[in-house]
């Protein structure tokens, strides 16, 4: 199906009403934003099996968060991934990514070829091999042609010229005594990814740069540092630069897999992970919804080779773990069918309501993006002992099969770290509060706030800003009740 490149804006009654648009009555989409979806969006929605409708909406969307507060986050990450806070410092910052491309896309895609034709001899290279291997001239268009459509300077003969002489220069460097460290390095990130580096096709990471590009851009438009019809016009220019730079999918995919490990392999909390990176490609390429298909880029794309090599690497490698089966055995297995005893599993399944709260690790549940449970689970990682599994996570609160975990921020004070372990003397209790949720208390901190199932009690959220708290405790009572049983057997379960 081929998109036009700026789609109608729509309202949310257009689409499945999970999504929910906080701010704005209309999403403003771009196909290119397609090429951000391996980190920007959290491959378990795929897993719900959305609507095509939904599906685009959610992928080619500028603003696919349905979370309060996303402009504010969307502003920190900016700042913190690429010290953006204005207009002036997108355009820097773009222009900065698209400078790399242009003297570092070719350089790495002549490195990646030195060390795939002798591998063995890769680091004993001298530069006066490589120089003299590179000034052929037939050889070294090969690299520059494919770059192409996004260097202007190789459309000029006498800047070419100039151009091509200080490539040469600097892949030489690389093989100098002072870079030995450097070259190191990089011959062993190439080792690692041997069985599918000819695949990037003369790409090197170009891939990795206009993928950060497109998103910064979106995001741009998200913070209001570009206007939606700017934004979809740089997107326009960026990403057919993209299209006409690499042939298919998959050359994208493993450019841009590079790009990360060679220039990002570590996160934080805006930042996704190396692994979890890869592990976003690959569903991408896997999912039986073809979610690349929705845009009408390279279409038809065939994936296999980018699926075999995850699937013979990187599924093999202990610190990937595609399907983080533990976590997520532990909550559909354990946590779920408990809820579900008590009749109030719809608390853990309900997205609309309660995604604002809580996030869990699984793929078939409903009740949040894994990211953001990787996301709020990084806060607690380093406190975590051999053996224990997350299953639930807030802002503050981790819940294992071992401990509640909260860190208590006091004013003016260090964050306090609890760890209440469940076969400890632990008060657990459901209560509404005064903006009438309702809130599990552990020993008295709170941990975990949810939203009441308001079509049961036949009201609405307006109706019941007006309640008093003993009306609100009558009202809710058959919940607290039930939610009460449900958290019981959980620390007897726990416990035991």
């Amino acid at each position: 199906m081929q998109l036009p490149k700026v789609i109608r804006p729509f309202t949310y009654t257009d689409i499945d009403q999970d999504i929910i648009i906080y701010g704005k009555d209309r999403i403003m989409q771009n196909q290119y934003v397609i090429l951000t979806a391996m980190y920007r969006y959290a491959p378990t929605f795929f897993s719900d099996h959305p609507s095509p409708e939904k599906l685009s909406a959610k992928l080619l969307s500028f603003n696919p968060h349905t979370i309060p507060g996303a402009k504010a986050l969307t502003k920190k990450a900016l700042e913190s991934n690429y010290g953006i806070t204005n207009r002036s410092q997108l355009e820097a910052t773009i222009d900065e990514l698209m400078l790399c491309n242009v003297w570092e896309g070719p350089l790495y895609a002549i490195l990646i070829d030195l060390f795939l034709e002798s591998p063995e001899r890769f680091s004993q290279l001298r530069p006066q091999d490589v120089e003299q291997a590179l000034n052929e001239q037939s050889k070294l268009n090969t690299y520059l042609s494919r770059f192409s459509p996004a260097n202007q300077m190789l459309n000029d003969s006498e800047h070419k010229q100039e151009y091509t002489k200080e490539l040469v220069s600097n892949v030489a460097a690389y093989f100098t005594e002072d870079a030995k460290a450097t070259l190191e390095a990089l011959e062993a990130l190439f080792r690692h990814n041997q069985a599918w580096l000819h695949h990037t096709d003369g790409t090197s990471w170009a891939a990795f740069n206009y993928s950060r590009a497109i998103s910064i851009i979106a995001d741009g438009a998200i913070c209001g540092y570009l206007t939606e019809e700017e934004a979809g016009q740089w997107c326009d220019k960026y990403g057919s630069m993209a299209e006409r730079l690499f042939r298919n999918w998959q050359t994208f995919l493993f450019s841009a897999i590079l790009g990360k490990q060679l220039m990002t392999p570590a996160q934080d909390r805006f930042i996704l992970g190396a692994n979890d990176y890869i592990e976003g490609c690959y569903k991408l390429a896997v999912s039986p919804l073809k979610p690349l298909e929705i845009s009408g880029i390279w279409p038809g794309s065939n994936l296999s080779a980018l699926i075999q090599a995850y699937e013979g690497q990187y599924s093999n490698d202990p610190s990937v773990n595609v399907k983080k089966s533990g976590p997520i055995d532990l909550y559909e297995r354990t946590v779920l069918p408990i809820f579900r005893k008590y009749k109030v599993d719809y608390f853990l399944l309900e997205k609309k309501g309660n995604a604002v709260f809580y996030y869990s690790p699984t793929e078939s549940a409903q009740s949040g993006d894994a990211s953001y449970f990787d996301m709020y689970l990084e806060d607690f990682e380093g406190e975590l002992e051999p053996g224990e599994i997350p299953f639930l996570t807030t802002e503050k609160c981790l819940f294992t099969n071992k401990y509640i975990r909260i860190h208590v921020k006091k004013l003016f004070r260090k964050k306090q770290k609890l760890a209440i372990p469940w076969n400890g003397a632990v008060e657990l209790k459901w209560e509404p509060t005064g903006l009438q949720d309702i809130r599990l208390n552990v020993n008295g901190q709170a941990a975990l706030d949810i939203r009441p199932n308001l079509d049961r009690i036949g009201m609405t959220t307006s109706q019941t800003l007006g309640l008093s708290k003993k009306e609100t405790q009558e009202l809710y009572a058959p919940d607290l009740e039930n939610l009460n049983q449900a958290i019981r057997e959980l620390k007897q379960t726990f416990s035991a």
